[in-house]
């Protein structure tokens, strides 16, 4: 019974890790545009 419970502690915790790893996934990947955008803005400026 207790490697049940070591097994399912385990199974858990890799389940929490994903979970955050797609949460934070999700909430960066709309600064992607943003960022090329002042990234471009950057380089026009830089060119001037």
């Amino acid at each position: 019974m207790r490697r049940r419970w070591l097994w399912l502690r385990e199974q858990a915790g890799w389940f929490i890790g994903d979970a955050l790893c797609l949460l934070l996934l999700i909430l960066l990947l709309p600064l992607v545009p943003l960022l090329k955008a002042l990234d471009d803005v950057r380089s026009i400026h830089d060119d001037e």
